[in-house]
């Protein structure tokens, strides 16, 4: 199966002279694939992480099976229609939502028919569960934090769990941004690094 992650940039697009590394989907990543099933099903192929249009990166896709996006204010709109794109050329393609700009209910399900999958709160421990599910055909309802369509107009949240360690490999350490910086080396990147949370 082949995974997407998306964070695009506050202003990051082709032109850009500068932009952050998607450290939120990096973590995401790195974590997903310490998991033996997601390794053994998944192919990572690439991070979306400049605002370029969204037809142009469909059309760089290969079949992705899987599309997670990242929301916060400045991209949820822009997720929005590269989301929608992609349902209309990959309609069995999984699309999740999470971030800040994600709801705690249904609503994003009900507005928006092409987004499969919402994580709220946190998502290291949820979207490497939501990907082992996913890989192994079980139901999504024993995966935490999540609220997902199972039919047209039918949806299910399922249990609320806390996260309860910061334990995670680090996606800079692991080398999970060595292909961004190598495909664009006329940016000059900038790094996040998380100090606290909650």
């Amino acid at each position: 199966k082949n995974i997407y992650f998306v964070q695009v940039d506050v202003s990051a697009s082709s032109t850009t002279q500068n932009a952050y590394l998607p450290y939120t989907a990096g973590i995401l990543v790195a974590s997903a694939f310490k998991s033996k099933i997601v390794r053994e099903n998944c192919t990572f192929k690439k991070f979306i992480f400049l605002r370029e249009d969204v037809d142009s990166v469909v059309s760089g896709m290969d079949h992705p099976s899987f599309v997670g996006f990242s929301s916060y204010c400045w991209s949820t709109e822009y997720n929005k229609l590269l989301a929608k794109k992609i349902k209309e050329k990959y309609p069995d393609c999984l699309i999740v939502f999470g971030g800040h700009d994600v709801p705690d209910n249904f609503d994003m399900l009900a507005e928006y028919p092409f987004i499969d999958v919402l994580c709220h709160g946190e998502g290291e421990d949820t979207v490497r569960e939501l990907l082992e599910a996913y890989c192994t055909n079980e139901s999504f309802e024993n995966v935490s934090n999540i609220s997902f369509r199972f039919s047209d107009n039918q949806y299910k949240r399922t249990q609320t769990k806390l996260q309860t360690t910061l334990e995670y490999p680090s996606p800079y350490l692991e080398g999970w941004f060595d292909a961004i910086i190598a495909e664009y080396p006329e940016i000059t990147f900038n790094a996040i690094l998380e100090t606290s949370r909650g």
